[in-house]
């Protein structure tokens, strides 16, 4: 049998300026991934009740070759053998994939339901009443596209979701027995549809609030409710909050989990549980954490969780309640080498696929047969295919040519004492005696320094600095208390966390060092305008990606002010939305780098987004007039159309080089 394995993956395209999603298929002998553009969105479901044994759903979407001519949209449903329906897309637009997408098979009725855009910006615009006119005003070609709602202002979903409004998505039904795809009235907000024989059908809602805040990144907070729906669909029996956690901030990625205690939602006959630490029992519970939401296909689910900078691959087996780690020692033999840095990307009935890397090595994908795992080393492969040997057949690229010159040196938590010392990693170029040391502190600040590749430390690394990252207080992967230590406190423990880890590798590694710089984004540009204005002697130069400088100043017009409030006061009422007083403001400025740009000597360089709705341009701007403004040597460099990763190819490649060259400058 001819089988192929596929994932998607993610690469960079400079001829656009973007990211672009691949679908890349790998032959049986493991040794050659063709690629080809992937269609928009695309998801299967397993039908073992109805005609086939499994159907899929693709939304195709052709670029117009006129820039006067919408892109023509396309819904193909087909199986494995045959294509069932090929119709356009008027009723709706995108098929919703990933976090707020979903699709569930009732076979009680032989219906797909899913999650699909129910209009866009341009028939909003069109359709919508004006409360000030009785007729629309007529659109101009130069007139900018915005949404409306009865009150006359529709809010976005924030950062990286502007354009994805999720009140403008709806659940759709897909009869395998007439083909006629339905609207369900009364859905809208509503994904994440599953079906089970117990509850019927269920769905996440989004919550109406006050104030509608950013959800990329942020899963610390109520967001949704789960529904139970019936015909009428607007009829809704009964909602559950998924999500009360009180202002706790635990989250990362896509799923939750407090380090070696966590959670993480799955549906069990269609009811959330909590996972309530790694080797116990999952417990059904009223109020739990939203997480991934992802389905259950049989009796297992793998998820993601850090552990220290470890990433762990955790098994939940639904049937039995039961969590534990899974063990990858089999794995590692059969390849004759172990990574330390791995995530589960897609788990089948028989093969699992992991994305593996180290922080000397770009990685690549590994392959492999679950009787290896399940088994405890039962018969079965696992292929490695790496990065370094990926050849497209269809768009031929250079083979990758990256080369290590350095080590990697770990840090292990000893956090205890008057000089708490967090973990962190040393990067140690070869054949360089007395490196300039650069810190790298990580954004969030509820994230971690891991153990896998990153391109632009590599690169620093390999340029013969000594790059330093620092897991401070507030990081994961070390406990709920390592994490809530840090609100009420930024810009003080995580700052003093920094200067620790410095001082350990000044001492212990390169004790003849003068030269220390610093670079960090978002969170991390916030700790590097702390530490180059509360140790101005210390710090020679310094790099802000996106930068928080003044949280009293950010609090009026960030997506998250909830991460404003809660950072700096360790409190915060998501019921209600308030503007700060005067009392809750000075706390703001208190935490806040801008306070020092007095004192600041370092050589600065700023690099932001325009379009960045988590930390507006004028937090950087800000900052730079303030450092002008006292005659500071300050640089900044702004991109029009980027946002807060400042992750676009371009951007990308000239904030690095310029980051560099900061450095080199005598």
């Amino acid at each position: 049998m001819d089988t192929r394995y596929t994932f998607t993956s993610t690469i960079k395209d400079y001829d656009n300026n973007k990211k672009q999603e691949i679908l890349n298929v790998i032959t049986p002998d493991g040794k050659t991934v063709e690629t080809k553009k992937p269609y928009k969105s695309q998801f299967t479901v397993k039908t073992p009740k109805g005609p086939y044994e499994s159907v899929t759903l693709t939304h195709n979407l052709l670029p117009s070759d006129s820039p006067s001519k919408k892109e023509s949209s396309t819904l193909t449903v087909s199986t494995s053998h045959m294509t069932l329906l090929t119709l356009p897309c008027t009723s709706h637009h995108p098929i919703f994939s990933g976090r707020y997408g979903g699709i569930t098979y009732d076979p009680s009725t032989n219906t797909i339901y899913y999650t699909g855009k129910s209009i866009d910006f341009d028939e909003i615009f069109e359709k919508s009443h004006f409360p000030t006119s009785s007729t629309p005003p007529t659109k101009s070609p130069k007139h900018q596209k915005y949404i409306v709602s009865n009150s006359g202002y529709g809010e976005s979903d924030g950062e990286q979701m502007k354009s994805s409004n999720l009140s403008l998505q709806s659940l759709y039904s897909l009869s395998l027995e007439t083909y006629e795809i339905e609207k369900m009235e009364g859905t809208e907000s509503c994904f994440n549809p599953v079906y089970t024989e117990k509850h019927g059908l269920l769905s996440s809602k989004s919550l109406e609030t006050s104030k509608k805040l950013g959800k990329v990144y942020c899963y610390n907070r109520p967001q949704s409710t789960v529904s139970h729906l019936n015909k009428p669909w607007n009829k809704i029996e009964y909602e559950r909050t998924l999500i009360n956690v009180a202002g706790s901030i635990v989250s990362f990625g896509g799923n939750l989990f407090k380090s070696h205690v966590g959670y993480v939602q799955v549906y069990i006959d269609g009811c959330p549980v909590s996972m309530e630490g790694v080797g116990g029992e999952i417990c059904l519970v009223e109020d739990c954490v939203e997480g991934f939401n992802q389905k259950v296909e049989g009796e297992v689910v793998w998820v993601n969780c850090w552990v220290g900078m470890e990433c762990k691959i955790v098994e939940i087996d639904v049937k039995k309640k039961k969590v534990a780690y899974v063990e990858l020692t089999k794995v590692w033999e059969r390849l004759g080498r172990k990574f330390d840095g791995c995530m589960v990307l897609r788990l089948e009935e028989d093969k699992a696929y992991l994305k593996v890397s180290e922080q000397t090595d770009p990685g690549g994908i590994v392959i492999v047969d679950r009787s290896v795992i399940s088994g405890g080393g039962g018969e079965g492969e696992a292929k490695f295919i790496s990065y370094r040997a990926t050849q497209t057949s269809t768009n031929p690229v250079p083979l990758s040519t990256f080369s290590a010159n350095f080590s990697v040196e770990q840090v292990n938590m000893n956090f205890s004492g008057t000089n708490p010392l967090p973990e962190c990693s040393v990067y140690k170029p070869h054949n360089v005696e007395n490196p300039k040391i650069i810190l790298v502190p990580h954004g969030g600040p509820h994230s971690v320094s891991p153990l896998f590749f990153s391109p632009a430390l590599a690169w620093l690394a390999n340029l013969g600095y000594c790059v330093v990252t620092c897991n401070y207080r507030g990081s994961i992967g070390f406990g709920q208390d390592y994490v809530t230590l840090l609100p009420s406190n930024v810009g003080d423990y995580d700052v003093k966390d920094c200067m620790s880890i410095l001082e350990h590798v000044k001492e212990k590694i390169y004790p003849n060092n003068e030269e220390v710089y610093i670079c960090g984004g978002s969170h991390g540009g916030f700790l590097t305008a702390h530490l180059i204005g509360q140790y101005p002697d210390y710090f020679k130069k310094g790099a802000l990606r996106n930068p928080v400088t003044n949280i009293a100043s950010m609090v009026g017009v960030t997506d998250i002010p909830d991460w404003c409030v809660y950072e700096a006061t360790g409190e915060y009422d998501f019921s209600s939305y308030e503007v700060p007083g005067p009392d809750v403001l000075k706390v703001m400025w208190d935490k806040s780098p801008m306070q020092y740009v007095e004192k600041v000597k370092a050589k600065v360089l700023l690099a932001l987004g325009d379009v960045d709705l988590r930390v507006p341009v004028s937090q950087g701007l800000e900052y730079y007039y303030a450092l002008k403004g006292k005659g500071k040597d300050v640089e900044c460099m702004r991109f029009e159309e980027d946002c807060h990763p400042l992750a676009k190819p371009d951007t990308e490649f000239s904030q690095w080089l310029r980051i560099a060259e900061l450095f080199g400058e005598e």
